[in-house]
């Protein structure tokens, strides 16, 4: 489609594919949601549920997209349709336009939308949908306040991690008084909510921030969700003992529930504080919380906040996992020590992912001194590389060579970036 070129130079095609196909629901179109469905529509979804009972109000045009002069009065999934349909050509709409309460929400659970985006500004209803995510496992993204804030500076996060924020207050209390250990997605601000009389204030450049927000929430989710599709497909094969590293919670929670798993080992890398620019309370925090969730999962963690290759080795020389799947990201900058590594405490099959085309050159290379097999798989612009161990031969002498080989190549390049500067 020529509507949607300039977007598939930074997504790819196969990616733009995805998009197309998926179906989003969103609930609410004022001043956040009107904005959201217009990004949403622009990125070429073609399937769209729009919920919303109100009509345009005068004192809607100062902040919402859809309110003119010219259709006040009109019901707001009336409008908004049409301009769907205007922007995207193969667009399927489905328009609801009816109060939604905690008692009918399940109608919308029901369309089995891919996403929901919460943009109303009912408590309750904010409420049912946290619950329903968890019970129906679907991907929602709230927005919590906009009114009586200034700046437009929002940000996507954990519901835990609001503040200055009525709205995720009371839905804080709520998740904790259930009990939900689930990460609740938000986008929300921390400006200090301004006083005002009863009426809530808002202008024509906050609500419309957290619009877009909510949007590309959904576009840049989906590309790194297709991924995490694939992996678990391969998460769901696995027999015996693993080890994974760097992966998120929900690709840990996959491997959690695989009862072929006897023996699961997690690291999740918590590198030094310079480079995330941790305050050591923030570290110790996040240590603790890795902890809890080790705790209520029974996972055996490596006791170290970062990587140590040596320590790494050590641990697993004796041991030998079945399986070993790491997120290239977390694992790239020492890379050239965990080849050789990795071939000693895997004794079957290595799973790399999230590698660029130039990367994966390299990591085939080096891991062919082992006499490894390599499969790439290439899911549109990143790779995974599946490594079979099982015949892998292991050569301290032969190493030792190649630790030199490596160290001459490393100085040669230094030296000529030194000399081409």
């Amino acid at each position: 489609m020529e509507e949607l070129k300039r977007l598939e130079l930074l997504v790819g095609k196969e990616n733009i594919n995805k998009i197309q196909n998926l179906k989003v629901l969103i609930i609410g179109l004022g001043g956040v949601g009107s904005y959201a469905i217009e990004a949403l529509s622009r990125s070429g979804i073609n399937n769209l549920i729009i919920v919303d009972k109100d009509r345009v109000d005068i004192t809607n045009i100062n902040r919402q997209l859809i309110a003119l002069h010219s259709n006040i009065g009109r019901y707001k999934t009336d409008i908004v349709e049409e301009r769907i349909k205007d922007i995207n050509l193969n667009a399927n709409v489905i328009k609801i336009t009816k109060e939604i309460t905690k008692d009918n929400i399940k109608e919308l659970i029901d369309l089995k939308p891919d996403y929901i985006i919460d943009a109303c500004d009912t408590i309750e209803v904010k409420k049912e949908l946290i619950r329903q995510s968890i019970k129906n496992d679907f991907k929602l993204i709230s927005c919590m306040g906009t009114g009586n804030k200034f700046i437009p500076k929002f940000e996507i996060m954990d519901l835990s991690k609001t503040t200055y924020d009525p709205i995720a207050k009371i839905l804080r209390k709520m998740v904790k008084d259930e009990k939900i250990n689930k990460k609740i997605t938000v986008v929300s601000s921390n400006e200090k909510p301004i006083k005002t009389d009863k009426v809530i204030a808002s202008n024509s450049f906050v609500p419309p921030t957290a619009g877009l927000l909510l949007a590309s929430y959904v576009i840049n989710d989906v590309i790194r969700w297709f991924m995490e599709k694939e992996l678990i497909k391969i998460i769901k094969k696995f027999e015996g003992s693993v080890l994974a590293i760097g992966l998120n919670v929900d690709l840990i929670k996959r491997l959690e529930e695989n009862m072929n798993i006897l023996d699961l080992d997690t690291l999740n890398l918590i590198d030094n504080r310079r480079k995330n620019k941790f305050s050591k309370k923030n570290l110790d925090e996040k240590v603790k919380e890795l902890r809890e969730h080790d705790e209520k999962y029974k996972i055996q963690r490596l006791k170290t906040k970062k990587i140590n290759i040596k320590k790494l080795r050590k641990y697993y020389n004796k041991k030998k996992t079945n399986y070993l799947i790491c997120n290239y990201e977390e694992i790239k900058r020492f890379m050239k020590y965990f080849i050789k590594d990795s071939v000693y405490i895997n004794n079957n099959m290595l799973y790399l992912y999230g590698i660029s085309l130039e990367d994966v050159k390299t990591i085939v290379k080096k891991y062919k001194r082992y006499n490894v097999l390599i499969k790439p798989t290439i899911k549109d612009d990143y790779f995974i590389l599946e490594i079979d161990n099982k015949e892998s031969k292991n050569n301290k002498i032969k190493d030792f060579f190649y630790l030199i080989h490596d160290t001459i190549e490393n100085v040669v390049e230094f030296i000529g970036d030194i000399l081409i500067n």
